[in-house]
């Protein structure tokens, strides 16, 4: 099954810093982690991520791929 997962939008100040929603942690992952491991459960094998050229999620999206095995 494919499954897309849109990681760009509005960045957030944090602490007088900026960052991406989709990088923010949550108990411990990120938003975009969690998304690409919930579609992974929910039977998606083939996975397309849209990324924001601003943030730096393309050599973590890869690697959690490489991990999950999906492509």
């Amino acid at each position: 099954m494919k499954g897309l997962i849109v990681a760009v939008g509005n960045i957030i100040k944090k602490h007088n810093m900026t960052q991406c929603k989709a990088s923010s942690q949550f108990l411990g992952m990120s938003l975009v982690e969690r998304a690409i491991r919930a579609a992974v459960e929910g039977g998606v094998d083939d996975l397309y991520v849209v990324l924001s050229t601003k943030d730096n999620l393309k050599s973590v999206v890869s690697n959690l791929a490489i991990t999950l095995g999906i492509s």
